[in-house]
């Protein structure tokens, strides 16, 4: 906050408050209304103005926001809603994977974010050797999918890989 800002909004207070204009009565109710409109109106336009800005997430915008603008390292992966492929091993011991992103039939997978716990929800799952973690691949060499999503709960995951594609599969 720039410092004339705040000697002004110091003039203020000591004008109105500590004066006991206010008190008495001799202050307008547009000045005090102007007042709180100030108050509130410029933290949140400003608020509104620098989410707006973090969404391009612009180098110079750093000072305001700070670099990790996501609080989970979660949360930054999936903000930038990719697609790619999920291997994880449960901590069970059991290897699932799928394919992050929009299925054939248009559903679309979906990371919870912060505030709400961690879970995926993947839309089309792929063929793996459950004990192993090796993908389980056709005659071409691509990944099999499989019938039905998966839904996984971040307390179930012990490790979580993720392979991002690009939009033309590579």
């Amino acid at each position: 906050m720039s410092r004339s800002l705040c000697l002004r909004e110091y003039r203020a207070y000591v004008e109105l408050f500590r004066s006991g204009k206010l008190g008495r009565g001799e202050v307008s109710g547009w000045q005090v209304e102007a007042l709180a409109m100030t108050y509130l109106l410029v933290p949140a336009v400003a608020g509104f103005l620098l989410g707006q800005a973090a969404r391009s997430r612009p180098r110079w915008l750093a000072w305001a926001i700070g670099d990790a603008q996501a609080p989970r390292a979660w949360d930054d992966l999936f903000a930038r809603g990719p697609e790619g492929f999920i291997r994880a091993r449960l901590k069970s011991g059991q290897w699932i994977a799928g394919y992050f992103g929009t299925a054939p039939d248009g559903r679309k997978s979906y990371a919870a974010g912060f505030p709400h716990d961690q879970d995926l929800l993947i839309t089309r799952r792929v063929d793996i050797d459950p004990e192993s973690g090796d993908y389980v691949t056709a005659a071409d060499g691509s990944a099999q999918s499989l019938d039905g999503w998966l839904l996984v709960r971040w307390e179930e995951l012990e490790i979580l890989e993720f392979t991002e594609v690009s939009a033309d599969g590579t």
